[in-house]
């Protein structure tokens, strides 16, 4: 798959000045390390540096490097000095403000949100829960593509239908896809609310 590229190199010393939280597909994992076993790597080198969200869609982190972002594996941690949990941290810090804007659907009065951040910093997000609570009282997630999110505030038959319908469509044409599944929040903690390929979010008619 066109999405891994393994970039195996020497860590810098003292570790990345920007890290990015990124929402990767599942087996992204499993596939890095057959990639990197049939180019004769193993090892810590052969292992991203990532942790669970929900279920099998993994969190992992990309680093800036001249203008280009690559995957964080376990030797740049080693090398660094780092954990994924220091990781996390310095993601989360990527963005100060919530960067979730309004939208209104296409001929209607629908309102969902979109993630209006700089190029590869939508993922920030998941390090802040906290700011989905901006789109209403039900709010949930959308992750079709690694770098596209819709969340809107779950309830409204049409909304919701329009809303999936979207979604599918994102994840089917996006250049990397992640999920069609459907996340909401318990407290601070990230949750799947449903899979519109197999049954519709609580709510969703």
């Amino acid at each position: 798959m066109n999405f891994l590229l393994v970039c195996i190199g020497l860590a810098n010393a003292g570790g990345p000045t920007v890290v990015l939280a990124t929402a990767a597909p599942p087996g992204i994992e499993a596939l890095w390390q057959e990639t990197a076993r049939l180019e004769g790597t193993s090892g810590p080198a052969a292992e991203l540096a990532c942790r669970p969200l929900v279920e099998d869609l993994p969190l992992c982190f990309r680093v800036e490097e001249e203008g280009r972002r690559r995957w964080v594996t376990r030797a740049d941690l080693q090398g660094w000095g780092l954990t994924v949990e220091d990781l996390e941290r310095k993601a989360s810090e990527t963005l100060t403000t919530n960067p979730f804007q309004q939208r209104t659907v296409s001929g209607g009065e629908g309102q969902w949100w979109a993630v209006d951040t700089p190029a590869g910093r939508e993922g920030t997000v998941l390090l802040h829960p906290e700011w989905l609570k901006t789109v209403g009282p039900n709010p949930v997630l959308a992750i079709p593509g690694r770098d596209t999110f819709f969340a809107w505030n779950l309830g409204d038959a049409e909304l919701d239908k329009i809303m999936a319908v979207g979604i599918r469509k994102a994840n089917e044409q996006s250049h990397i896809p992640v999920t069609t599944r459907i996340l909401g929040l318990d407290g601070q903690r990230w949750v799947v609310r449903g899979d519109l390929k197999s049954a519709n979010p609580q709510g969703m008619q």
